[in-house]
């Protein structure tokens, strides 16, 4: 197909669902909601929506020295 690149760039998931972030860590939907409250987890809110930040949470995990230990 002229004019179409060759290969495509997907960009990487910024933002995820409370739902999503519960299924992709194994934890309850009601834990994740109290770690929202307080505060642990940075969220956006966009309409009706709250998203966590992703993005700001990878970034804070690798300023932690003392995750991973």
């Amino acid at each position: 197909m002229e004019g179409q690149p060759s290969s495509y760039q997907v960009s990487p998931v910024l933002v995820c669902t409370l739902s999503k972030f519960a299924e992709q860590s194994g934890m309850e939907e009601g834990v994740v909601l109290g770690w929202i409250k307080k505060g642990y987890l940075p969220t956006k809110r966009i309409g009706k929506y709250t998203l966590i930040n992703l993005a700001l949470f990878n970034q804070e995990l690798l300023r932690d020295e003392s995750f991973g230990d």
